[in-house]
């Protein structure tokens, strides 16, 4: 007789005692009436961090009405990212970005065609 692997899985979640960036290391032991048995191998897990910075920022096209800019994905802190955010400034000369774009999704390239106009200077953050 072959046992159902998938239906004899066990989670537990640990929260609130968790520190960012911190390595953990598990493992579990199964108990009975019998005793205790041996431990399982043990598994290192890095609690996620914040992702940092996308870096690599370059301006892919351009024309009178649109500017594409394009970036490298970063590391992503332990677990998946799931969108970034586009910021820009234009008109403080860099001393205020808000963002333009709350979601590109997964894409590390896009399109700025809302508000640009010719022989103007543009600044983004990724």
């Amino acid at each position: 007789m072959v046992a159902d692997v998938a239906a004899n899985r066990t989670s537990l979640m640990i929260t609130n005692k968790i520190q960012a960036g911190v390595i953990y290391q598990i493992s579990v032991s199964a108990y009975n009436a019998a005793g205790v048995g041996k431990q399982s191998d043990i598994l290192s897990i890095m609690a996620a961090t914040v992702p940092l910075p996308p870096y690599d920022l370059q301006m892919e096209s351009q024309n009178a009405t649109s500017i594409g800019i394009r970036w490298a994905t970063p590391d992503n802190g332990g677990t998946f990212l799931t969108t970034y955010k586009i910021f820009s400034d234009m008109n403080s000369g860099g001393a205020s970005f808000t963002e333009i774009v709350p979601s590109t999704g997964l894409v590390n390239k896009y399109v700025i065609d809302s508000g640009i106009s010719a022989d103007h200077l543009y600044m983004f953050k990724v």
